[in-house]
């Protein structure tokens, strides 16, 4: 019993001991507060969130197949493409949310599961929908495959 004091203890005096520190939300670059041990990447609103998730998904399974790995967040890339779609050139409307095919997604040139890197060379802003039809050709194959 005296030990569960004692560590309740321990743990009040480590915390007082922790200063404050500011931290910037890797996906949309609000100043977070916490505390100096904290390693925050989001401020947890939903969307970074969801960000910091498919982004995390997307390098596991990039390192499952072997492939290099680049950190960067997807926004980077969105905005050197000026929201518009690598596979079809039309603009894509930021404010759509994922189950809508007009949303916004990230599309690696080279797929990953034909040996592609995931990386900012190999990445590109398009439509989920664009995107899905896409799959895992290159574009050297849809253009032969169109012409039969």
């Amino acid at each position: 019993m005296r030990s569960g004091k004692w560590a309740e203890a321990n743990r009040r005096a480590r915390a007082a001991q922790r200063r404050p520190a500011v931290y910037v939300c890797a996906y949309c670059s609000t100043a977070v507060e916490g505390t100096e041990d904290q390693q925050r990447v989001t401020c947890g609103a939903d969307e970074c969130l969801r960000a910091n998730a498919r982004q995390h998904t997307t390098t596991r399974n990039a390192r499952k197949r072997g492939a290099t790995v680049e950190t960067f967040r997807y926004s980077e890339v969105f905005e050197r493409d000026n929201w518009v779609c690598g596979i079809c050139r039309e603009p894509v409307d930021p404010e759509l949310q994922f189950p809508n095919p007009g949303s916004v997604s990230l599309d690696h040139v080279h797929p990953i599961a034909r040996g592609g890197e995931h990386s900012r060379a190999n990445s590109q802003t398009a439509h989920l929908g664009c995107n899905l039809r896409k799959s895992a050709t290159v574009q050297a194959e849809r253009e032969v495959d169109s012409l039969l």
